[in-house]
């Protein structure tokens, strides 16, 4: 799916066969595990490091170049169906399995830390969008979105932000008895 939404955008092509809602991202899921239950060396895992910074190198150049010469935002590399995007699917894919095992070697305190915010990921997913609404719409007394300020701290800033804001909250609904369950 990802080469035929690629193809269609540079070649101008209509390509007939479409995939709706998540048939779009089955070829992710499956790749996930598929590449999960191989054995991949570490050869192959630095090497699948490296074509990640590569194209998110690619997608951010890519971006930046196509909306300068539109002269508005143009995210045409950072298309979920994109081959960037797949590309870098696959690295991080290729670089995980094993992760864990690095990971057992942290001290105590860091593996905690790790865990917690594993648990509290589906809690920020949760509420994140919402708080980058009320950032960009000023609600907390101040402006902050990923153009307000400069984009070029604006968007990590923001990023930061809202990260924080969103465990805060998730943190929070953890202490309401039946929204515990939901959000653990």
């Amino acid at each position: 799916v990802p080469l035929k939404n690629f193809l269609a955008t540079m070649f101008s092509l209509d390509i007939w066969l479409n995939f709706p809602l998540a048939g779009e991202y089955s070829g992710y899921l499956l790749l996930g595990y598929w590449l999960g239950r191989q054995k991949i060396n570490l050869r192959w895992r630095i090497t699948a490091s490296l074509a990640y910074f590569i194209a998110v190198g690619l997608q951010i150049y890519g971006n930046y170049a196509r909306s300068l010469a539109a002269g508005k935002y143009d995210n045409f590399f950072a298309n979920n169906n994109g081959l960037l995007v797949f590309i870098e699917v696959v690295c991080w894919l290729a670089f995980l399995p094993g992760l864990e095992t690095t990971l057992q070697r942290l001290p105590a305190i860091f593996r905690r830390i790790l865990l917690n915010l594993g648990l509290a990921s589906y809690g920020i997913y949760f509420v994140h969008i919402l708080l980058i609404e009320a950032f960009r719409r000023g609600l907390f007394g101040f402006q902050l979105s990923a153009s307000t300020p400069h984009p070029l701290y604006g968007i990590p800033l923001t990023t930061l932000a809202v990260f924080l804001a969103s465990l805060a909250v998730t943190l929070m609904l953890r202490n309401i008895p039946g929204v515990k369950k939901i959000v653990p």
